[in-house]
């Protein structure tokens, strides 16, 4: 039930544009400042989606990850292999969050956002059981190509036999959040469609801010939903 009143309350703010499954901001930026871009992984019906599901990001920029209940996770994928985690290039893996289980009662939901490094294509789904053959995918930055589409990959990853779970430790190629507001760094932060811009030193302090201006805004629309009830 907790859970429940909080993520209603995530709803009124309009922290996501989940309506349209695609996520842009015309917003402009602040100089200095790191955009934050929220998905979310779930939703309160429990269903086995990212919202939105498609991003676009500039270079710099944040892509939040906020779980629901109950057991999710993100990990980075290619077109072509879809399901699948991401091989090795030069040294480098693909992100991968570790599995994230929320209970109904959980108060807060853990985090995981990604710094993006550049505008290639970043396709993502989540491992747990058959979430990504049921559709539970996404992409930062689509590619323009017509035939590679995130409509192409989820119809590609409902036929993939099994989802493969990398062998990296979770919380790789991003940060993780979990359970608590965070207090790193300083600045101010502002959000406008799903998207939000923090004024602190680096992408961690920018992702600790604009994650505590999401939980400052989830406590004012629960405050107010108190009321209401009482009233």
């Amino acid at each position: 039930m907790r859970f429940s009143l909080l993520a209603a309350a995530a709803t009124l703010v309009g922290l996501t544009t989940a309506q349209s499954g695609t996520a842009t901001s015309s917003a402009a930026t602040p100089s200095g400042s790191v955009k934050a871009h929220v998905v979310m992984a779930s939703n309160i019906n429990g269903s086995l989606t990212f919202s939105p599901e498609t991003i676009t990001a500039a270079v710099g920029d944040l892509v939040q990850f906020h779980f629901y209940p109950k057991n999710h996770s993100l990990a980075q994928s290619t077109f072509d292999n879809p399901c699948q985690p991401m091989p090795q290039t030069n040294g480098t893996t693909g992100f991968w969050s570790g599995f994230m289980p929320v209970t109904s009662e959980s108060t807060t939901m853990p985090v995981f956002s990604v710094v993006v490094k550049d505008t290639t294509p970043m396709w993502f789904y989540c491992a747990t059981g058959k979430h990504c053959q049921a559709g539970m995918a996404g992409v930062i930055n689509p590619p323009a190509n017509p035939a590679r589409t995130i409509e192409a990959y989820k119809a590609a990853a409902a036929l993939v036999a099994q989802a493969g779970v990398p062998n990296t430790a979770g919380g790789t190629g991003g940060t993780t959040t979990g359970g608590s507001t965070p207090t790193t760094g300083g600045g101010s932060a502002s959000a406008t469609n799903g998207s939000a811009s923090a004024t602190g030193t680096g992408a961690n302090a920018a992702n600790g801010l604009a994650v505590s201006y999401w939980y400052s805004a989830m406590g004012m629309a629960v405050g107010a939903l108190v009321v209401a009830v009482a009233f």
